[in-house]
């Protein structure tokens, strides 16, 4: 039996149910905000997209899991030691991502790194500056800048909007709205639910789009890889009983 996924209908679903999760959060802040129905706290605390260890952070690292998956299964099917290599590093980072998503282990890095360079204070001013991650950032592009040259033009091209989507999500647009809106940005109030969603959305659409670029690398240079499970024919398991007895 061959199991056949489309990958245009696979990362399309997943973009849309990250869509579906951003709605559903940003409807419950505005119930809470504009009207006077209340809603359970934890239902609010599940499904709100800025809030930690609930569905749509299981879900974000879901997506860098399964992007973790596609990155080793690429390093087995590729040929040459050096690819696989370079293959096998992006699997490991992506495997961190997906576990720090559900551990928040940056935090306390952050915590490190901000005390220690004070980049808090001189870049951000609130001490509250992902330092970690957009040293990973500069590591990972330095290291794989003539990997990443290499690739096939539409790979090349959904791997750098990914890029550019899961920064500007994760750090650019923090960075403006603590730098220059600090009387709304993070505040009580719905504008400030709605740049921390758009952030959020901003980071699943970027795994989204480098899930789309690795499925397409697979149809360019493995010629897709096709999940296949042998079926056995309906007397094929007292077949194989009675050898076993015999």
């Amino acid at each position: 039996m061959n199991i056949q996924i489309s990958s245009n209908k696979l990362v399309r679903n997943l973009i849309l149910l990250g869509v579906a999760l951003s709605l559903i959060s940003l409807f419950i802040q505005g119930v809470q905000y504009f009207s006077s129905f209340s809603i359970h706290p934890k239902i609010v605390f599940y499904l709100n997209v800025d809030a930690e260890n609930n569905v749509p952070t299981l879900y974000s690292s879901a997506l860098l899991f399964l992007s973790s998956v596609l990155l080793y299964t690429i390093a087995v099917a590729a040929r040459g030691a050096r690819k696989k290599l370079y293959w096998q590093g992006l699997a490991l980072v992506f495997l961190f991502l997906s576990v720090d998503e559900l551990l928040q282990l940056h935090e306390n890095i952050n915590g490190l790194l901000n005390s220690t360079t004070q980049a808090g204070d001189s870049i951000s001013g609130s001490g509250r500056w992902d330092v970690f991650s957009l040293m990973l950032f500069a590591v990972v592009s330095l290291s794989y800048f003539r990997f990443f040259l290499a690739l096939p033009q539409r790979v090349k091209r959904l791997f750098f909007v990914a890029a550019v989507s899961f920064v500007v999500g994760g750090a650019g647009i923090e960075f403006i709205g603590v730098n220059f809106f600090p009387d709304i940005y993070h505040q009580p109030i719905f504008l400030a639910e709605v740049i921390s969603t758009v952030e959020e959305f901003l980071e699943i659409l970027g795994t989204c789009l480098f899930i789309s670029g690795l499925l397409a690398y697979t149809q360019y240079e493995l010629k897709a890889i096709r999940l296949e499970f042998a079926s056995v024919p309906k007397n094929g398991v007292l077949q194989e009983a009675e050898k076993a007895s015999v």
